[in-house]
């Protein structure tokens, strides 16, 4: 069994893997002692397949160092860190077992909780467009994204961009990938070809790929590689009094021109309105509901009371 022991003189104990990837591998492990003694958490420890790249360890850093100072509930929360005896360092970070790719698989999702996800990860994005320096997370996926409670976070940070100007320009970060190819922007595939880096509008456009894939049920981007120019097909029509208008914000975000796209603080508030409305829709019907039952139940006891 793995033991983590952090800066702060706390054990983590693993209690069995829950994920690896290029930069990192996660196990969810049992704090043991310290104020959190018992909680059960994620920590992601730097495991790259070729060690000695310099630039693996840089990018794992980064993502240690960027969520070390957000302080966002949609953005998943760093609580430790350490460095293993072979000189790997690791976070840990809250456990959050559900992820929305599994929700959407598993189906159940309604109208105003899919609305309140994107609304909830637009506030995400505007927190950190609105830091100083930026930030680009640049791998927004359903895989990436995580939901506790009627609630969602973003997580999995290693791909993430801070301190660059929407101007700068250099050459990818070795051969750490440039994007999640199915929800690839066009701001990324500038970044694969010419090294110039993504502003925080590509993360708009990645977002607008998801949530469109979970409210029609498939992703608009056509397929392709890396370098090849983004192409959308059209979003299918959306059923209900307000399916024209989430079509029409679903499309706001999903503009190829990044000059024409809307940034996340613009989009913000017509979510909101949005989330508003669907909700007390949802309300409306659930009040309308009860009512019904009460009237079946109250003509069902007049029913016995005349036999």
């Amino acid at each position: 069994m793995d033991v983590f022991v952090s800066w702060r003189d706390i054990t983590y104990e693993a209690v069995r893997d829950a994920g690896a990837g290029g930069i990192g591998n996660v196990s969810v492990a049992l704090a043991t002692n310290g104020p959190n003694k018992g909680v059960l958490f994620a920590v992601k420890v730097f495991s790259p397949d070729s060690p000695e790249k310099e630039c693996w360890k840089q990018a794992f850093m980064r993502e240690v160092h960027v969520l070390r100072d957000c302080s966002h509930p949609a953005i998943v929360k760093v609580f430790d860190e350490g460095v293993l005896g072979d000189g790997r360092p690791f976070f840990v970070m809250e456990y959050l077992p559900s992820t929305l790719w599994e929700a959407t698989k598993a189906g159940g999702l309604d109208e105003t909780g899919k609305v309140s996800i994107v609304m909830q990860l637009l506030s995400a994005l505007d927190y950190l467009s609105r830091r100083d320096p930026y930030v680009v997370h640049r791998d927004i996926k359903p895989k990436n994204i995580f939901l506790k409670a009627g609630t969602c976070v973003l997580g999995d940070f290693g791909l993430v961009f801070q301190d660059v100007a929407a101007t700068a320009t250099g050459q990818p970060d070795g051969d750490i990938p440039a994007m999640a190819q199915m929800y690839r922007t066009p701001e990324l595939v500038e970044y694969h070809v010419t090294g110039k880096k993504p502003p925080p509008a590509s993360d708009v456009f990645q977002l607008g790929l998801v949530a469109s894939e979970l409210f029609t049920g498939k992703n608009p981007l056509r397929p392709g590689g890396p370098e090849k120019r983004v192409e959308l097909e059209a979003i299918a029509e959306l059923p209900g009094s307000v399916g024209e208008t989430i079509m029409a914000r679903l499309k706001e975000m999903i503009v190829i021109d990044m000059k024409a796209r809307q940034p996340a603080s613009v989009l913000l508030p017509r979510w909101l309105d949005l989330y508003r409305t669907v909700s007390r829709r949802q309300g409306t019907r659930q009040r309308d509901a009860i009512v019904r039952s009460r009237r079946l139940s109250t003509q069902d006891v007049r029913s016995e009371g005349c036999k």
